[in-house]
């Protein structure tokens, strides 16, 4: 206020969370594959194949939580209209990828709950925890959802035994 400026550049005590490296990987990456001047192109794009594929993934979630036909496709069309989840997509912001990795991992973890076969079960979740952990570099918030990995996995491998689950 002195100065006429309102803005302080200081290092403060949440300086960690200011801004999470898991959105740079990503725009590093595409900066690698598609040079700096379409960059931002390709990151767009995919932050709009994620938005795309994430509308499938609300549906599959929403079916195996609801036992109505009509709840999952009233879920899956308004979250792929209404602004709240797609008005972020062409911006460079972590919240154009955040939701759709964040239902990435929950549908990855439901997939693993519907497999029998134990082997497929672990490949499973071990990419819904792959998937948490860029999650978690992206979103740091997000980290409470990390809680869904202990519930399914006990809820698949008790019935196999203690064994199983170690």
């Amino acid at each position: 206020i002195k100065t006429g400026v309102w803005k302080d550049n200081s290092i403060g005590t949440q300086s960690y969370f200011t801004r999470p490296p898991g959105y740079g990987i990503l725009y590093y990456l595409c900066i690698k594959v598609a040079g700096p001047d379409s960059a931002l192109t390709l990151l767009k794009t995919i932050q709009l194949i994620l938005f795309s594929f994430s509308v499938f993934w609300i549906f599959y979630i929403s079916q195996q939580l609801f036992k109505s036909k009509r709840i999952p496709y009233f879920i899956a069309i308004l979250y792929g209209i209404l602004p709240f989840a797609s008005s972020f997509l062409f911006y460079t912001l972590t919240e154009g990828i955040a939701p759709a990795l964040l239902l990435y991992y929950i549908y990855i973890l439901f997939k693993a709950d519907e497999i029998n076969v134990l082997k497929r079960k672990r490949i499973y979740f071990l990419l819904a925890a792959l998937v948490f952990g860029y999650l978690l570099i992206v979103r740091p918030q997000l980290g409470l959802f990390g809680i869904l990995i202990p519930i399914f996995l006990l809820k698949n491998y008790l019935k196999y035994g203690v064994k199983k689950l170690i």
